[in-house]
């Protein structure tokens, strides 16, 4: 039997300033923890989690996730999510995105 294993990938890097526009000055970068680095990735994603606070008036949120730095190389196109605001904290948010 052909076990594959089930990595949880986080990245606890701030972006602030999120506009409206694609700003690659605004990415984040992920560690798939791949050895070597530059082995292929081959599996699925079904769940991101984006953690937002200080949210003026914006109501969704939309995600790109690319293989390479210049964003041509696009693994989930543009992919859009609700804004939810915490019940006891309102200036934390959270949005997610089903990646299937």
């Amino acid at each position: 039997m052909n076990m594959k294993a089930i990595n949880r990938v986080t990245s606890r890097t701030a972006v602030t300033g999120v506009g409206s526009s694609f700003d690659l000055a605004k990415r984040i970068d992920i560690d798939m923890e791949m050895f070597p680095p530059s082995q292929s990735f081959e599996g699925y994603m079904s769940l991101i989690t984006l953690q937002l606070s200080s949210i003026n008036a914006a109501a969704n949120i939309t995600l790109r996730l690319c293989r390479d730095t210049a964003g041509d190389q696009m693994l989930i196109t543009d992919t859009q999510s609700d804004i939810f605001t915490g019940h006891n904290d309102s200036d934390k948010r959270h949005g997610n995105l089903c990646a299937q």
